[in-house]
């Protein structure tokens, strides 16, 4: 019997560990499409921003063992290398092709797209986290979906139906679900959610829901 995907609702956990004993690298999806007729088709993109902890600057493992998941995030090493996104930086893997990635290649984002997909196979944008090699100092692999020049087109995430997929790599079988919902009538940037390191090899992922009229700037400003 097949294993169906855990649909996840705004504000639920869901333990990667607990459903998946020993997981390794996931490959996370977004995929939209354009749902508000008369407005011009909006461009919207992955981003992936790494963070540590304020509170665990000089003992990071510490922190992971007093459960110090809740402390204020910022940006890891204060690197912009830990942010990806459209405009991050290439580099190149070991077969040659071009991608956004993390310093040592935790996180791999596989560029722009910008349709989104259809949701019947055809997927919208893509990154792979690989939490085998996270360095010990991340908390935090918060996903976000922004809208570009959302403002200056006047479009939001409400003109938008959006899918999160979590698919478990060594099986490429997906494990969790998360479609947002339509309660972001101004907003152009959404923090759909994150994964939190609960301890040093495990994860659980956190459906947020949180928009921002301000765009991707709000969040990082925010994280710096």
């Amino acid at each position: 019997m097949s294993e169906l995907a855990f649909n996840l609702s705004k504000g639920m956990t869901f333990d990667l560990e607990k459903a998946r004993p020993g997981l390794k690298k996931v490959r996370v999806a977004l995929k939209w499409k354009k749902v508000k007729q008369g407005i011009s088709e909006a461009d919207a993109d992955l981003t992936v921003v790494v963070l540590g902890s304020r509170a665990a600057a000089e003992s990071d493992s510490a922190a992971i063992a007093q459960g110090q998941k809740d402390a204020q995030r910022k940006i890891y090493a204060s690197d912009p290398a830990w942010v990806l996104y459209y405009n991050s930086p290439q580099t190149t893997l070991d077969d040659g092709t071009a991608v956004k990635a993390t310093p040592g290649q935790e996180i791999v984002h596989w560029g722009d797209n910008r349709t989104g997909g259809d949701f019947n196979g055809v997927d919208g944008e893509q990154v792979d986290i690989n939490f085998e090699g996270m360095p010990e100092g991340v908390m935090e692999v918060s996903i976000l979906g922004t809208i570009y020049e959302g403002m200056e087109r006047n479009q939001n995430w409400n003109a938008l139906e959006a899918v999160l997929e979590i698919t478990d790599l060594t099986d490429d079988r997906m494990i969790a679900r998360y479609e947002l919902e339509h309660d972001f009538p101004t907003d152009t940037a959404v923090q759909v959610g994150a994964f939190i390191r609960t301890g040093p090899a495990t994860w659980e992922f956190q459906a947020i829901g949180s928009g921002s009229r301000s765009g991707l700037g709000h969040f990082l400003s925010y994280w710096s």
